[in-house]
């Protein structure tokens, strides 16, 4: 088997077997295996994915283990000398994947990732450098947006028209494809991380632990209804994805910069008290129909200051 193709589905299976067809119909040049983690989702998910495709392995996890532990469950299920790892809102148009494996193999690469076009026919962004701890800070003050400074500019302005193969620190976990002997050799993806920067994590481990680069090929192009699974979701009493995406980010710091975490730690509490008391203020005095939208902000913010 020369690759697996890991998919994990939540509550999506409609978008899930769309994924599934447009593989089955575009991918034809290597031999594959589709393994599908289905995390806990609670509802008619895995029989509505088994019936239709009977060759699709489908795994049933007991709990919700989030993004990267579910796909460790997948990856401990191939066979494949190489791993596809795919968002369930991806769709395969064409059939890239013998080349981009010959690419990676020609490249000796850690991980490679394509070019993602979204539903309106613009480019995603699907790669970056690895972000500087106090990025973290800095992306949740408006003002830093409009500072010239590194940690800011460079990573709003940065380019997704590149029409040539570059190297790149990471690319995003919604496509990436990587040996399973690269991946099990840095532990897959990290257990600690329930959703968000395990694709930076992952990427991060694979280079400093096995010295290979991380490659973007532009050539290469995938459809992404980017969101679309968690615009699926039920809407809470908070953003769970913000409060999940601050969680990781903070995960992220201490296990690669440990020296800057408590102060990144500390000027996060700083900045999310002073948004908690902004919010508060307005859900309190302001009209009637903007109070719902700062409910749930003022929610998302002291869960967030719960959490670091």
């Amino acid at each position: 088997m020369e690759v697996s193709i890991i998919i994990v589905n939540y509550r999506t299976p409609e978008m899930t077997c769309e994924c599934i067809a447009s593989i089955l119909e575009n991918i034809h040049s290597i031999s594959s295996e589709i393994i599908v983690v289905d995390n806990a989702s609670g509802d008619d998910s895995v029989r509505r994915i088994r019936d239709p495709f009977s060759g699709v392995q489908v795994i049933e996890s007991a709990e919700n283990l989030g993004y990267g532990r579910a796909m460790n469950l997948g990856v401990r299920h191939a066979e494949g000398d190489f791993l596809l790892i795919l968002n369930s809102d991806i769709i395969i148009q064409e059939d890239f994947l013998a080349e981009l494996i010959e690419k990676h193999k020609q490249l000796n690469a850690g991980i490679s990732g394509t070019k993602l076009v979204l539903p309106d026919g613009s480019s995603q962004k699907t790669f970056s450098f690895f972000p500087p701890p106090m990025l973290v800070v800095a992306n949740e003050i408006p003002l830093c947006k409009k500072i010239p400074s590194k940690y800011c500019r460079r990573y709003a302005n940065y380019r997704t028209d590149y029409q040539r193969e570059i190297v790149v620190d990471w690319v995003t976990g919604a496509l990436m494809l990587i040996r399973k002997v690269d991946f099990d050799r840095v532990g897959g993806f990290d257990d600690g991380i329930f959703m968000y920067y395990e694709d930076v994590d992952l990427c991060k481990m694979v280079r400093d632990v096995t010295g290979k680069h991380n490659h973007w090929f532009p050539q290469y192009k995938a459809l992404h209804k980017h969101c679309a699974t968690r615009d699926s979701l039920p809407v809470g009493e908070y953003d769970i994805f913000k409060v999940a995406e601050k969680e990781s980010a903070l995960h992220y710091i201490k296990k690669h910069h440990f020296h800057r975490h408590s102060l990144i730690r500390m000027l996060l509490r700083l900045v999310f008290s002073w948004k908690s008391l902004q919010f508060y203020t307005k859900m309190i005095h302001g009209s009637s129909g903007k109070r719902a939208k700062y409910r749930t902000r003022y929610n998302t913010v002291r869960k967030i200051l719960e959490k670091i």
